[in-house]
């Protein structure tokens, strides 16, 4: 896995572009809310708060304590998940 600093500055460029494209609305998919694999930064609200967006709408595909992926070696599992889709917004969802 990446360390947490590794996705603070793809977050920090995805957020400089988002700015630019000037969307009211962004639909992601797999983001993370709260997993090991991301150093337990939830992603959306990250994003939303360095690109502009006030609103954040969820929606979990994995909520589990432990994802026993890549198969091998075991120091490489992603560990704990808490990730799927969101909705950025500049207005209320």
């Amino acid at each position: 896995t990446k360390e947490r600093v590794f996705y603070e500055q793809k977050l920090e460029l995805f957020a400089r572009a988002l700015k630019e494209f000037n969307a009211d609305i962004l639909c992601l998919q797999e983001v993370d809310f709260d997993a090991s694999r991301s150093g337990f930064m939830d992603q959306a609200r990250a994003l939303a708060k360095k690109a502009g967006y006030p609103y954040v709408a969820e929606a979990l595909s994995w909520k589990t304590n432990y994802i026993p992926f890549p198969y091998w070696p075991i120091a490489n599992h992603f560990g704990k998940m808490k990730s799927g889709g969101a909705i950025l917004s500049r207005y209320p969802i």
